[in-house]
């Protein structure tokens, strides 16, 4: 597994996540997280914590995680 930073060019509005920090097993795989990990929140309240769609996601790969670690998000950083 590795340490991937995600990120987005688009505009920052209030309650948009700007970027996160996951551990995943590749590029493609870390593009389909969602900072959000909360499911029944994101489906109670659809239009706060917002991210970007999939294809605008920019990953970057950090480096290989402990084994400790599983696939998820690690850190993530809202716009307020």
């Amino acid at each position: 597994m590795n340490i991937y930073l995600l990120s987005h060019n688009q505009v920052i509005r209030h309650g948009r996540y700007m970027r996160a920090v996951v551990v995943a097993k590749d590029e493609e795989d870390a593009r389909s997280i969602h900072p959000c990990t909360d499911e029944e929140f994101l489906s109670t309240y659809p239009f706060h914590y917002q991210w970007v769609p999939q294809s605008e996601v920019t990953v970057k790969y950090l480096g290989i995680a402990s084994t400790e670690l599983n696939r998820g998000v690690i850190s993530t950083t809202v716009a307020y």
